[in-house]
């Protein structure tokens, strides 16, 4: 990338943190000047600079080295007012799609492209069609879909989740070549069937060839224009099938409107705000009926006299285990210090980092080098879920060494459950 790339992604991360740039200036201990020329491309930026502005920024050293994908880019558009506007999600979801394109490009991950693209809907009968015909493609029987992950990746789109809190958005989703990738806010302030209803939307969206989507609340009908109100219908297609619907809602009324309610939500994982607008919208109950199931709660009450199973679908972090593999593979076979030197590319090719300077993620300081797998890349992921987490999620057949950085973390929780070992795996 060039000097004038590389100032404008500084720019980015600058307008989406929400500084200014004198802000920013004293924080890195440089003249205001010298950032503005620095983002407008007239100077360059050294790479302990770059190492000190990914600090203050939050970002990989990498992220200001890498153009973003054309798809975010016709998103975001490039003006400073669309810049601030950037939300966290967007930040994780560009990380994220460039993890995933990373590892294709090394050769470790090979995702299944997308069937085919699937017609726009442009009226509810459409939608519904829309919704029929996902299942069809992806093999899925009449009832309740159990594997929701799963439906997406025989279709091409890699499911993803993150806990991004309660006020950011529900999901977002990108087209990336013949496939796809979909981040769902894994938030448990975002309920189960609510991000349920996120990933058939988005889903819905990567059938139709929408190339870049954020969608902040799935299922919001007054605010929602038309085409994510038949986006919304195409899910609760894909969740709630007309025919076991009715079936199901049949079997469950003689236990009166709360009580089918309950047990017909639970039985197809949907929230009750979901679950009401399909019943009304197949004129299974009226306005008043369709009031009274959004208002269901199930109690801990329900969950113990039916036996209900509680679902923890796309919850804090989770990833495809194809996702899991490469990036374990990719370690494995060595690739960290080939993506490491990646971040040293452009304008920062010819430069070395000392051995006294501050090690930041990705970049070897000495003789100590910390991972981008380990540290910025795809298993920062991990880590947010916990590193006991990740040996849960390795396939028993990978033999990898565990990294110095990691070990002392995986000490404690080995001590705290003796079944598991910090040892090499």
């Amino acid at each position: 990338m060039e000097h004038a790339d590389v100032g404008r992604r500084i720019l980015e991360a600058r307008m989406t943190k929400g500084l200014n740039q004198t802000q920013l200036a004293q924080a890195l201990g440089i003249d205001r000047p010298a950032l503005v020329r620095i983002e407008k491309g007239e100077r360059r930026v050294t790479a302990l600079e770059l190492l000190d502005i990914a600090g203050e920024l939050g970002r990989r050293v990498e992220w200001f080295l890498t153009p973003r994908a054309s798809a975010i880019v016709r998103h975001r558009g490039t003006d400073p007012e669309d810049l601030a506007a950037v939300r966290p999600i967007d930040v994780e979801f560009e990380t994220l799609s460039g993890d995933v394109a990373l590892l294709e490009e090394l050769g470790r991950l090979q995702l299944d492209d997308r069937p085919t693209v699937l017609a726009r809907p442009g009226t509810s009968a459409e939608a519904e069609e829309l919704g029929l015909r996902i299942r069809a493609l992806a093999g899925v029987e009449d009832g309740p879909v159990s594997d929701l992950v799963g439906v997406g990746q025989r279709l091409g789109l890699s499911a993803f989740s993150l806990d991004l809190g309660r006020v950011d958005a529900d999901a977002a989703s990108m087209v990336q070549g013949g496939h796809g990738i979909a981040l769902i806010n894994g938030s448990s302030a975002v309920g189960v069937g609510r991000r349920r209803l996120a990933l058939a939307h988005e889903l819905a969206h990567f059938m139709v060839d929408d190339q870049y989507q954020t969608d902040f609340r799935v299922d919001a009908r007054a605010e929602a224009d038309r085409h994510e109100n038949r986006m919304d219908r195409a899910a609760r297609a894909v969740l709630l099938p007309e025919e076991a619907l009715r079936s199901a809602w049949e079997e469950a009324r003689g236990f009166g409107l709360r009580g089918a309610a309950v047990r017909t939500g639970s039985r197809f994982r949907v929230d009750m705000t979901t679950l009401a607008g399909r019943l009304g919208e197949l004129g299974l109950v009226d306005g008043a009926e369709s009031d009274a199931v959004r208002e269901v709660r199930t109690r801990r009450a329900d969950i113990v006299e039916l036996n209900l199973h509680v679902p923890h679908d796309l919850e804090g972090t989770s990833l495809p285990p194809a996702f899991t593999r490469a990036v374990i593979g990719a370690y494995d076979a060595g690739h960290h210090h080939r993506a490491c030197a990646r971040a040293h590319e452009g304008p920062l090719r010819r430069r070395r980092l000392r051995p006294q300077a501050r090690a930041r993620p990705g970049c070897p300081v000495g003789r100590r080098v910390v991972t981008w797998v380990v540290d910025t890349g795809p298993l920062s992921h991990f880590a947010k879920a916990g590193w006991l987490g990740v040996l849960k999620m390795l396939a028993p057949e990978h033999r990898i060494m565990i990294p110095d950085v990691v070990d002392a973390e995986l000490g404690r929780g080995a001590a705290q459950q003796p079944g598991l070992s910090s040892s090499p795996v």
